[in-house]
């Protein structure tokens, strides 16, 4: 690590946020993307967040990867997303 670098906690420089939706909220043909813990990213007819966020799992699943977004979205409550406390 260089040497001007400051060591910080993830919490300090990110909000990290649960999602809010249910797997039962995601319909075939909505308008927005939906997010669960799932490879596939489902669709719902309403967004719970318009933000630039990491989505990544709260607990094991088959979601291998962390998906950066910047617009509305939804994410069911078994998921988390880390949003920037500051300017980095």
């Amino acid at each position: 690590m260089k040497t001007n670098w400051q060591t910080k906690k993830l919490g300090e420089i990110c909000k990290i946020s649960t999602g809010k939706s249910n797997a039962n909220e995601a319909i075939e043909h909505g308008k927005y993307a939906f997010f669960d813990r799932s490879k596939t990213i489902k669709k719902s007819s309403r967004f719970i967040f318009d933000c630039e966020a990491l989505i990544i799992p709260g607990e094991g699943a088959e979601f291998s990867r962390g998906i950066i977004l910047v617009n509305l979205i939804s994410i069911n409550e078994h998921m988390r997303f880390l949003t920037l406390r500051v300017t980095l």
